[in-house]
């Protein structure tokens, strides 16, 4: 069996239900003030929350959209295999898997950073909830691209040490968990 076109139905199914749900999301920030709680909150809050609860919902969902289809067009088009394959890392099984993994961190910070930033300075900004620069922003990019790293890293490592040591189980045990 081709477990990439198995990878790619699964992800399909999980974006179609994903994709109901943020549209859901979406048509749910048009609504009026519920009757029952108008007495407890004023109209004009009201209306300014449901207002920048619909543009962080649109952003979502347009991320959402992005998201998938980079996720479709890395797995489609083998683009870690081959981005692998340029590094000539595969015979080592550690430094393979670190590769991978800092070329997916990569990856999801070239698409990420717009909708990041277009959340952080355009809307937040926009309400009064954020009083970030821009050079705070890079910043705080900056370090948690390096906390990603380090963490994904040390876990996938630990994760083929304890994969080695347990043998196929540790799969057989995760996915027992992940059921759950």
């Amino acid at each position: 069996m081709n477990f990439k076109v198995l990878a790619l139905i699964i992800i399909g199914i999980v974006f179609v239900f994903e994709t109901v749900l943020e549209y859901l999301d979406v048509k749910s920030a048009d609504r009026e003030t519920p009757d029952n709680v108008k007495d407890l909150y004023d109209a004009e809050e009201y209306k300014k929350w449901m207002e920048y609860h619909k543009e962080k919902c649109k952003l979502s969902f347009f991320r959402h959209i992005v998201s998938y289809i980079v996720t479709f067009a890395v797995i489609g088009f083998d683009v870690y295999a081959y981005l692998l394959g340029l590094t000539g890392a595969s015979d080592n099984l550690y430094s393979a898997a670190v590769i991978v993994t800092l070329i997916d961190l990569v990856i999801s910070m070239l698409w990420s950073v717009p909708f990041s930033y277009k959340d952080n300075m355009g809307i937040e900004a926009k309400y009064g909830f954020n009083r970030m620069t821009n050079k705070t922003f890079v910043v705080d990019l900056i370090k948690e691209m390096i906390i990603n790293a380090c963490v994904m890293c040390g876990l996938i490592c630990l994760f083929i040490v304890i994969h080695q040591a347990m043998g196929n189980w540790l799969l057989i045990v995760f996915t027992a968990i992940a059921l759950l």
